[in-house]
């Protein structure tokens, strides 16, 4: 799946704070550590996370996939774990906490600084969850909807045909 800009994870789906946001997407909302003060947000901006769903280097839920892309970095050096050269990126998953003491040197022996490879392999996100949930659910809620309310209303039969399934 190619990169997504979905970054900000909404912990209440915004087709939920829908109905209580007007025409714009905007809802009032009173924080709690601002008590008695009514502030208006953008539902798209409120009750998230940055990168809540995404799946990271070092997570156990990683596939085969996510190691290849997340160490895809690393194709060119040799990767030393604990004395042992390491080629598979699953493995460097499993012991990525550890990355501080991986001993990286190019195919002429000579060490490479870690610094910016952590910081490129870090930079990666699987965002196939939040991707899939807003694509499917969260954005097109609407559609929806009017197509269920379409096909209920509008039917003269005691059945309605599948649809959305």
């Amino acid at each position: 799946m190619e990169e997504t800009q979905a970054k900000y994870h909404h912990l209440i789906p915004q087709t939920y704070m829908s109905a209580w946001a007007n025409q714009l997407g905007t809802l009032n909302i009173e924080f709690l550590d601002k008590s008695r003060t009514i502030v208006p947000r953008n539902k798209e901006k409120i009750a998230g996370i940055t990168d809540y769903y995404s799946i990271q280097v070092g997570m156990p839920i990683c596939a085969q996939s996510d190691t290849d892309r997340f160490f895809s970095v690393l194709s060119d050096y040799c990767v030393g774990i604990d004395g042992n050269i390491i080629t598979d990126t699953m493995e460097m998953n499993r012991h990525f906490y550890d990355f501080d003491n991986w001993r990286i040197t190019r195919k002429d022996g000579t060490l490479v600084s870690k610094k910016s490879l952590r910081r490129e392999i870090e930079k990666i996100k699987i965002k196939d969850i939040e991707t899939n949930w807003s694509v499917k659910y969260e954005n097109k809620w609407d559609s929806v909807v009017n197509d269920i309310e379409k096909n209920i209303l509008n039917t003269t039969a005691k059945s309605v045909p599948i649809f959305h399934k």
